[in-house]
């Protein structure tokens, strides 16, 4: 196998007041945990050379209000990158991390700043 990419996302839109358990390890179960899973399972079958690719986002390094639970496991996910680029980089595999800018797509519509009709969260100024 010569390459995988993580480009799976979920999360919740909330304040902290109104985030529960149950919404943090969706979040991070989907965001996080299936990567470190998948890179697990995968691992045999890594070709030398191989390259691994974990989609992250700019809520890793940006605070944006009622973003802390995706914010978080995409910056879990990027320590985690680059730790596994540390340890599989030796054995010949590629990690990195791709954190694409603002993609207007439906998603964007869940965001209070947006619902509210301010400016979009990364155009706000914290």
């Amino acid at each position: 196998m010569h390459g995988l990419v993580h480009c799976a996302a979920t999360g919740v839109h909330r304040p902290l007041a109104e985030l529960t358990t149950r919404h943090f390890d969706w979040v991070f179960s989907l965001n996080i945990r299936s990567f470190f899973e998948m890179v697990k399972l995968l691992m045999p079958k890594f070709a030398n050379r191989a390259s691994i690719v974990a989609i992250s986002s700019q809520g890793a390094v940006r605070a944006v209000p009622a973003y802390s639970l995706i914010g978080s496991s995409k910056g879990a996910l990027e320590a985690f990158s680059r730790h596994l680029a540390a340890e599989l980089g030796l054995k010949g595999i590629r990690v990195n991390i791709l954190s694409p800018g603002n993609v207007l797509t439906d998603a964007w519509k869940v965001m209070p700043e947006v619902k509210e009709g301010s400016k979009r969260p990364s155009e706000r100024r914290l």
